[in-house]
């Protein structure tokens, strides 16, 4: 009897297949290099900043470590024994829909070399002295923690953590897996690459028609900006932190002739209050904005050297003692 031969070929390839799919799924996900790519498909609103920019700024040194808005901070860092916003490369938030009047929609993404166990045992450690507790759990797979009550998360992936409440912290794993994510929306994604580059923060929105109406019915400075936001499609906003203050923002509307009219209106309140500050800084960096519109497009830009923005920081401060 002849002996039938055993096709080894495709039974190698086969184990091979499946070997490599039980060490992706086994293997914990990593928040994607481009930010965008980490927000849900539909988010309404990204932002990004650079930790460390930031707390070395002198508008962060002089409107919350000055007003000791940053004890929080400094307790967590006495408590845990190290500073965890060190291992910060970049902080994210993705606002995944538009209710205004909840933050379930929001959730926060932290990029960084983190030490989990320790970042645990500190969190563990400051929740418990406050009176509360946590404990282990998983959000699609993936390694958290949780309060003893509550749906809030903090999930663990391989380069950073992610935290929300639960259902809000699972789109956002599920996109950094592969589900579709805002790279997908060309719009945000043009909004985006128009204001992102060497900035320290960045933000994008596409503005829902609740949003306007908080505006609508604001008084005050909520009032000022109606004029603005009327019409208001996408926003988006560059700021760069270091050696003084860079400024971008590009605001597109609905229709084309309001862009022109947006930009007349701040060129009005520009000249207004040029002549309210007098001679100081702040009336100097308000002439020094650069105000356009294109098509449906209005773009303003600025810079202030480290020297006018400490200045103009002074001012402001002696303007609000004032009051």
């Amino acid at each position: 009897m002849k002996r039938q031969r055993v096709p080894w070929v495709p039974i190698v390839v086969l184990l091979s297949v499946l070997a490599a799919v039980a060490y992706w799924r086994a293997r914990p996900p990593r928040l994607r290099p481009q930010v965008l790519a980490n927000a849900p498909a539909g988010s309404v609103a990204v932002a990004r900043v650079d930790p460390a920019a930031l707390l070395a700024s002198p508008l962060w040194r002089t409107l919350v470590t000055d007003r000791g808005g940053d004890r929080g901070l400094r307790r967590l860092r006495e408590q845990c024994g190290f500073d965890p916003a060190a291992a910060l490369d970049e902080m994210m938030v993705f606002v995944l829909g538009a209710e205004t009047r909840s933050l379930d929609h929001v959730v926060f993404a932290a990029r960084g070399a983190f030490d989990h166990d320790s970042l645990g045992a500190c969190m563990r450690e400051v929740v418990e002295s406050q009176g509360g507790g946590l404990r282990r759990t998983e959000v699609e797979g993936v390694p958290a923690v949780a309060g003893r009550r509550g749906e809030s998360r903090i999930a663990f992936v391989g380069d950073g953590a992610i935290f929300g409440l639960e259902e809000a912290v699972a789109q956002v794993v599920r996109t950094v897996r592969g589900e579709p994510s805002l790279l997908a929306d060309g719009e945000l994604v043009a909004a985006w690459e128009s204001v992102r580059a060497g900035t320290d923060l960045a933000f994008v929105a596409r503005v829902p028609s609740s949003w306007r109406r908080l505006f609508d019915r604001g008084v005050g400075f909520g009032a000022l900006l109606r004029a603005p936001l009327r019409d208001l499609r996408t926003l988006a906003f560059g700021a760069r932190l270091g050696e003084g203050l860079g400024l971008r923002l590009r605001l597109r509307y609905t229709q084309r002739g309001r862009a022109a009219q947006v930009e007349s209106w701040l060129r009005e309140r520009r000249a207004a209050a040029v002549e309210e500050a007098s001679d100081g800084t702040l009336g100097a960096a308000l002439q020094a904005l650069e105000l356009a519109s294109e098509g449906d497009t209005v773009s303003v830009d600025g810079a202030l050297s480290p020297g006018q923005l400490e200045a103009l920081l002074a001012e402001l401060g002696a303007f609000a003692a004032s009051r």
